[in-house]
C-alpha cells in the first residue's frame, strides 16, 4: 500500500473506534454522524465540500478507451463521412466555419 492509502485507512479506523466509544459512553448525539448532520443543515457548503472531496478521492473511474488517439481518428473519419469536416493537406477542417482542429483557418 502507498503511504496515502495507509494514512487514510488508519484515520478511518481510528475515527470508527472513536465514534463507537463516544456513542457507547455519551450517546448518539455526540457521534461524528450527528455532528456532520448538524453541520450540513447549518452550512450546505460544508455538505458540498464533503461531496466534492469524496467524489474526487473515492470515485475514480478508468477511461473507457485505452487508445484515445485511435478514438479521435475514428471520430474524425466519421465527421468526414457525414460531410461535417473536410481534409486538406492532412489537416481536418470544420465545414461550417473552415477552422482547422488546431485552430488555424484554411486559406
Amino acid at each position: 500500500m502507498k503511504t496515502t492509502a495507509i494514512l487514510l485507512t488508519v484515520t478511518m479506523i481510528t475515527l470508527g473506534i472513536y465514534d463507537a466509544y463516544v456513542v457507547t459512553f455519551s450517546g448518539v448525539d455526540a457521534s461524528i454522524s450527528r455532528y456532520l448532520q448538524q453541520t450540513m443543515f447549518s452550512s450546505p457548503i460544508f455538505s458540498f465540500g464533503l461531496g466534492a472531496i469524496f467524489g474526487h478521492v473515492a470515485l475514480y473511474f478508468k477511461p473507457r478507451w485505452k487508445n484515445p488517439e485511435l478514438i479521435v481518428a475514428q471520430m474524425s473519419k466519421r465527421l468526414v463521412e457525414t460531410n461535417q469536416m473536410t481534409i486538406t493537406n492532412g489537416k481536418f477542417y470544420w465545414k461550417e466555419n473552415n477552422v482547422c482542429l488546431d485552430g488555424q483557418e484554411n486559406s
